[in-house]
């Protein structure tokens, strides 16, 4: 089963919740970033920046992208 959710920043207790109970019960997750690298056009954070912040946090973390 596949469940996917928007949520806006505001929500992300919720999403670090969300992700801590899929992982606690072996289940995978993936965050999608609409950058791969930083943009000075575009306000949203990028893969390569975000990726850290997750390695941090959780075991097996593994990035990808399209480039």
């Amino acid at each position: 089963e596949i469940e996917t959710l928007v949520l806006h920043k505001r929500d992300f207790k919720i999403v670090m919740e969300k992700i801590s109970e899929e992982i606690a019960k072996n289940h995978q997750v993936i965050v999608v970033y609409p950058l791969v690298n930083e943009s000075e056009k575009i306000p949203y954070l990028s893969l390569s920046e975000g990726a850290s912040f997750w390695q941090k946090r959780f075991k097996k973390v593994y990035t990808t992208s399209g480039q």
